[in-house]
């Protein structure tokens, strides 16, 4: 059975290739043949090279201005991706959309793309599953319309990452499926990687993000991140080193993420936080494997990237969490590490210091780990069995499924965005 699947696989942010990854992989290990298409339509991971000045000038644009250049941009891009994702759909027995936070609205780059996908897999009437989507609160009109297409999708299997993105789902589809929950494919990622590392005693993985990312898709007000300015990170950095913890800086493989951590770098050595011995800066992994390899090398994660702290974990690392994005306060409840989510930017330094010596010591419960990775396999191998409609209850095949009953009228594709 072949399945097509649309993620944004060659993303250089390279947690997104590493659920990608997970998933195709245990697919690929239960004998089903697997194509991964891009959302953005790479076939590489990379990205533009002025995409930091893209993220500085989106910033400072008005709100309808940049959904005018997102729209103009994206039209161009996907009328020439449509008839090859209509070629390799058709070519298939089924589609999954996921992982990721794929339902998210900003100024309706993912709206755009998705509805697309949606609107392909209504016309060939080949089965959809959503699976492990992250979802978030806030859509425009126009995005929810683009999104409500999968209700004329012949839709198979639905679920979320989490209880936070199920919610969500819900407060835009009033009345439709609600889907399960089930783990991020990133879960699995301690089972699928070989690496040579087991987490470093005492060393603490510090992942790095620019704060023109965190802020341009912040589901939280921009002053309440914590950790997300030099002058915050360089005053963690004194306190870790102050404790004798040794120190690695690290990313996820953006480009703009690794200039922002080499400035942490040398703003740590011009005002001596830190000497060579304590304060390392890893490589840019720019390959799934090396990201993991990367994380590896560390007792102890702190990260405002979900799939920083979902690999780690997925290694039996312990994580601390830096809220942003509800996706990473979803995460956390989602493994019972609640208190280990640093929710906005009232603790201070000492505190995450002292957090993270309790991180160390409680440590990842191995047993529910496996009991996760477990849980996000069988979900997996029930979202492309596509002899039997997961969403209805029924137990005819797809082709047979009449339009479910709790379709709800959407606003027109020419409505206020």
């Amino acid at each position: 059975m072949k399945i097509v699947v649309f993620n944004v696989r060659y993303s250089e942010n390279l947690g997104d290739g590493l659920l990608s990854d997970c998933m195709c992989r245990a697919l690929t290990n239960n004998g089903f043949e697997v194509e991964v298409l891009d959302l953005a339509g790479r076939t590489t991971v990379g990205t533009s090279s002025r995409r930091g000045l893209i993220l500085k000038l989106l910033k400072i644009l008005p709100p309808f201005l940049r959904r005018a250049i997102v729209v103009t941009v994206l039209s161009n891009a996907l009328a020439g991706s449509r008839a090859h994702w209509r070629e390799k759909i058709d070519r298939a027995d089924g589609i999954i959309l996921g992982g990721g936070n794929l339902f998210q609205d900003d100024d309706l780059n993912f709206p755009l793309k998705v509805g697309a996908v949606l609107e392909l897999a209504a016309s060939l009437g080949k089965p959809l599953s959503i699976f492990a989507v992250g979802v978030t609160p806030n859509w425009s009109r126009k995005g929810r319309s683009l999104f409500g297409r999968y209700q004329d999708a012949n839709l198979h299997h639905l679920s979320f990452r989490d209880r936070l993105a199920q919610e969500n789902w819900r407060s835009h589809f009033n009345g439709a499926p609600q889907g399960e929950i089930t783990p991020d494919p990133g879960i699995l990622a301690g089972s699928l990687y070989e690496r040579s590392n087991a987490g470093h005693s005492e060393t603490i993985g510090l992942c790095i993000t620019a704060p023109d990312v965190l802020t341009r898709h912040a589901t939280q007000l921009p002053e309440t991140i914590p950790f997300a300015t030099l002058p915050k990170i360089v005053d963690l950095v004194r306190h870790l080193a102050a404790r004798g913890l040794k120190i690695n800086l690290f990313t996820n493989g953006a480009r703009e993420d690794y200039r922002f951590a080499e400035s942490i770098l040398t703003e740590c050595r011009m005002s001596s936080v830190a000497d060579t011995d304590t304060l390392t800066l890893l490589d840019r992994p720019t390959t799934v494997a090396e990201l993991v390899e990367t994380v590896s090398r560390n007792s102890v994660v702190i990260a405002h990237r979900l799939h920083a702290c979902i690999c780690a974990h997925s290694l039996g690392i312990p994580t601390i969490g830096l809220a942003w994005d509800i996706k990473v306060r979803g995460f956390f409840e989602s493994v019972h590490r609640a208190d280990f989510c640093i929710p906005d930017a009232s603790l201070d330094a000492s505190s995450v210091v002292k957090l993270v010596q309790l991180s160390e010591e409680q440590g990842v419960d191995r047993q529910t780990l496996a009991a996760q990775q477990d849980h996000l396999t069988k979900s997996l191998l029930r979202a492309v069995n596509f002899t039997k409609v997961e969403v209805t209850g029924q137990s005819e095949a797809p082709q047979a499924r009449k339009q479910p009953v709790w379709k709800k009228a959407l606003p027109v594709a020419g409505s206020h965005l």
